[in-house]
């Protein structure tokens, strides 16, 4: 089974790491447990986001709200990657929610757990760096405010966070600044190359813009983020999510005038500050997978319109079963595409890749394991050390040589030669048909194995 690739994209992606780690030490590497911290992230997600929704609406609408964060496309695919950056979604959804606990209940203990939870966020995704300040600045700026907050409450936050948070703040700092590194005892905090700081410029707001407004109703131009017809909360979405952004707003208003807290007010402030980001991303731009925070937002948009026309509208019930009868028919025709049709018609695509542990017992079998062997897959190195079990001491790879495609471990190469050596063995994949065509030319003989194809010369 194919899966997505973890990759160095994010150095702040160790909560997924260590989570795989610890279950692979546990059960024993496969690509399961690599999709396992995602998936049960989703639960996290699915959880506190009812739980806010239940805060602003009650019973009735959390388990509509619910509903909606099963079968909605983005939550049911990015559920399913192994991908670090869709940590930050379960977890910013968790923080949002005990902060919104904590104004409830004026405890300054919950005021704290909200803190340190906060402060693991920053551990979930590089660009939490700029969301979650961002967010902080407009939430508690926003309860000082309306007075539901008080200096004890603040501090308690702030020391939690900070406690949890220190490090990748430090590391923050040190990096946008360019300072000396930080040494205290054994950890050392310093400067590393891809900082995701260096990408964020105001070059193409306009731009930006256009693809924020694609990317959070529509779907962004990798195959595999969104679908087409599909998207990634179904069409019938949009006019809902809209509707709910305009009553939240209201609502904010009000309750800023009142001086009462509102439950819309975080939500809002988080959409926002994804906003924010999206408009001044460099590189690709604001992609589905970097804006993951804000899906919650929109799931809960959706439901607070669903709501408010309902209110509005004389036959409210034949309304209901309406929208859930087109919510039903886009899930079976969304499910039907997903699991049936889509592994077949799309695949093999890049960065979703077969496992390389059938291809390595192949080898072994073979009396190859010693032989100089090209792994063609882009970003090989990494399902090869993966598979391998390779330590991360033994493959200190170049940072741009790696992510180039010039890395060796060992014996094992992952860059494509020049020409093909009778010597030497090559591994190729579904999608290269040229390469593969070049090799079965010059005589060549392939065997395929789990969706690879090892090539060996034979007089």
């Amino acid at each position: 089974m194919a899966f997505r690739v973890i990759s160095k994209a994010s150095l702040s992606s160790s909560e997924i790491l260590m989570a795989a780690k610890a279950l692979c030490i546990l059960i024993g590497y496969s690509t399961f447990i690599l999709r396992l911290p995602g998936a049960l992230m989703s639960f996290v997600t699915l959880i506190f986001g009812t739980l806010i929704i239940k805060e602003r609406f009650g019973k009735n609408t959390a388990l509509m709200g619910a509903a909606l964060l099963t079968i909605m496309p983005y939550f049911i695919m990015q559920s399913r990657f192994a991908l670090d950056c869709n940590l930050l979604l379960g977890a910013v959804t968790a923080s949002v929610y005990l902060l919104i606990y904590a104004v409830k209940t004026g405890k300054t203990a919950w005021f704290a757990i909200s803190g340190v939870c906060f402060g693991l966020s920053l551990y979930a995704y590089a660009l939490s760096y700029f969301i979650l300040p961002m967010f902080l600045l407009v939430t508690l700026s926003y309860l000082f405010y309306i007075r539901r907050i008080r200096f004890r409450h603040a501090l308690a936050f702030g020391a939690a966070l900070l406690f949890i948070g220190w490090p990748l703040i430090a590391y923050v700092f040190i990096d946008m600044l360019g300072l000396e590194p930080l040494r205290l005892g054994p950890i050392t905090i310093q400067d590393m190359e891809g900082f995701r700081g260096k990408g964020i410029n105001l070059n193409n707001i306009a731009g930006n813009f256009r693809m924020f407004f694609n990317s959070a109703f529509f779907k962004d131009p990798s195959e595999h983020n969104a679908f087409e017809y599909h998207y990634t909360l179904y069409i019938i979405s949009i006019p809902f999510s809209l509707f709910g952004l305009v009553l939240a707003v209201r609502g904010v208003y009000r309750s800023a005038k009142e001086r009462v807290f509102s439950v819309d007010a975080p939500i809002l402030a988080l959409l926002f500050s994804v906003f924010c980001l999206a408009l001044c991303l460099g590189g690709h731009g604001p992609y589905i997978y970097r804006l993951n925070a804000m899906y919650f937002c929109l799931a809960y948009l959706t439901v607070y319109g669903i709501r408010g026309l309902y209110r509005l509208i004389k036959r409210p019930k034949a309304f209901l079963w309406a929208i859930a009868a087109v919510y039903a028919v886009s899930l079976f025709a969304f499910a039907k595409y997903y699991f049936l049709e889509y592994p077949s018609s799309v695949y093999p695509q890049p960065l979703f890749y077969p496992d390389y542990r059938p291809v390595l017992d192949e080898l072994d079998d073979m009396g190859l394991k010693d032989a100089q062997t090209y792994f063609m897959t882009p970003y090989g190195h990494l399902y090869y050390s993966l598979a391998a079990e390779v330590s991360p001491y033994e493959a200190n790879f170049p940072s741009e040589g790696a992510l180039a495609g010039f890395a060796s471990i060992g014996n094992k190469h992952f860059f494509q030669p020049g020409m093909p050596d009778a010597d030497s063995v090559y591994i190729t994949w579904a999608a290269q048909e040229n390469f593969s065509q070049l090799l079965y030319d010059i005589g060549f003989t392939g065997r395929p194995v789990g969706g690879y194809i090892i090539f060996t010369y034979e007089d």
